[in-house]
């Protein structure tokens, strides 16, 4: 779709051109002789936006005029070379008679070397990603893959749990850190200002953390995420993920549940998730169709390390202390490595705006939905003399979870199996790090509320 607008054409449609041809920007053209006027971008949409000019109003007097351009004889070395000089990510190629012949990408450009004509250039239509809650457990994994494809990365976080996670980036010309509470929907708005993508992962994250401040995370994980998505409607940034969770499923009958299977919350974290992906589905228009990620229970290493996950921390007692204690036992669960959860935004983020507009994906895959006493039996092969203990205490929520719809519409398949994710925690605890795992660092909840540990262990988290 070549992204061509009339000077009298809304910003409201404008921007939805933008959106839907994925270049970044729209030209400007003369209806009568098709002759091009000027170029328009999201980010001029914005600020007209921000400066009090409705939608409803047409972009005659925002859209530029003095736009560099090329022309289709341009050699493909000179129109990197511009492109480079000028700082710009999009250069309109016009013929002879200043008519539209393609747009040039500057990343593909550099980046494919094979490209003989402009007209093989593809599009990319993500350049920078605003990480709200970036600096955390799957956030810190985000951020490192976004910046090693070459995108520009803007953390948003209030660093409740340090800068570990995110502290070697920070040297990085492509990385921004911005500490900020997500309550405060200035900071919020500021951060929002020039990205492409919004990247939710904020929240009170897991079922006792949101019991010991259930206002708090009503706040956080309900309004400010409704909140945070009407500022992405309103600036008009189209690709807005929502970290949810399968624990929406709560407890289930259904061997292997779909995204339209019945939601069946047990707990407060899961209904503010349920509450506000109900929400975001009455936000969608034409311009603004969110992408709702339901993710597995996590596992794995990370930057910012969390020890209240129910395969890390099983694994950390098994390996120090020899003994587990299992709860309960015969619920189902779906797992997914850390580093699979971040690669999972990867995709969505990097997919044709076509396929994830609008849709919810259980994040993981089938051959991980396990009992969580299989995860005591993979520590039992891998740590000799493990001693397992079983209690009829536990959590309630039982739920397979299908995920063909992930891995037939965008091609998403883990990496990594839950083994493999135990026995790399394992070989990092036999170089003798994690010592201390049981500090409040690597758990939410500790670090709320800094409890006697044998009672944070019979409220383990599994998400």
């Amino acid at each position: 779709m070549q992204p061509v607008v009339l000077p009298n054409t809304s910003l409201r449609k404008t921007m939805e051109v933008i959106g839907k041809s994925g270049f970044g920007i729209a030209i400007v053209i003369k209806e009568e002789t098709e002759e091009v006027l000027g170029v328009i971008s999201d980010g001029d949409i914005r600020r007209a936006i921000l400066d009090g000019i409705r939608l409803e109003e047409d972009i005659s007097q925002i859209y530029i005029t003095d736009f560099i351009y090329a022309t289709e004889d341009e050699p493909y070395s000179s129109l990197a070379e511009i492109m480079v000089e000028k700082s710009i990510n999009q250069i309109p190629i016009l013929d002879k008679q200043g008519h539209l012949v393609e747009v040039a990408i500057a990343r593909k450009l550099l980046e494919d070397t094979k490209v003989k004509s402009i007209s093989q250039l593809k599009i990319h239509d993500v350049k920078k990603v605003l990480i709200i809650g970036g600096a955390g457990y799957i956030g810190s994994h985000l951020s490192r893959i976004l910046l090693d494809k070459g995108l520009s990365v803007r953390v948003f976080d209030k660093l409740v749990y340090g800068t570990e996670g995110i502290k070697e980036l920070q040297v990085n010309p492509n990385f921004e850190l911005i500490s900020g509470d997500i309550r405060n929907l200035d900071e919020i708005m500021n951060a929002m200002f020039d990205v492409d993508a919004v990247v939710h992962l904020a929240a009170i994250v897991g079922d006792p953390a949101s019991k010991l401040l259930p206002h708090e995370a009503i706040v956080i994980n309900y309004v400010s995420s409704i909140a945070i998505a009407s500022l992405c409607k309103y600036l008009q940034i189209n690709r807005f993920i929502f970290a949810s969770t399968c624990s929406v499923y709560g407890k289930t009958d259904d061997k292997l549940i779909s995204e339209e299977g019945n939601l069946n919350p047990l707990s407060l974290y899961a209904v503010t998730k349920v509450e506000t992906e109900k929400a975001l589905k009455a936000m969608e228009n034409q311009n603004f169709k969110p992408t709702i990620l339901r993710f597995s229970t996590i596992y794995g290493l990370s930057e910012r390390m969390r020890f209240d996950l129910a395969a890390n921390i099983m694994t950390a007692h098994g390996y120090f202390n020899k003994k587990i204690k299992v709860f309960g036992g015969e619920q189902w669960r779906p797992f997914l490595h850390v580093y699979d959860a971040a690669n999972a935004i990867v995709s969505v983020l990097t997919s044709p705006f076509s396929k994830i507009e609008g849709e919810i994906f259980n994040v993981g895959s089938n051959n991980q939905n396990f009992q969580i006493k299989d995860i005591a039996l993979i520590l039992k092969d891998l740590i000799p003399n493990l001693e397992i203990e079983t209690t009829d205490e536990g959590d309630h929520r039982d739920y397979s979870v299908s995920f063909s719809k992930i891995e037939e519409l965008l091609q998403f398949k883990p990496k990594h199996t839950l083994e493999e994710g135990i026995e790399e925690i394992l070989e990092t605890l036999k170089k003798g790090k994690y010592k201390d795992y049981r500090d409040k660092k690597y758990s939410n909840f500790l670090l709320l509320k800094s409890d006697g540990i044998e009672d944070v262990e019979k409220k383990i988290t599994f998400e």
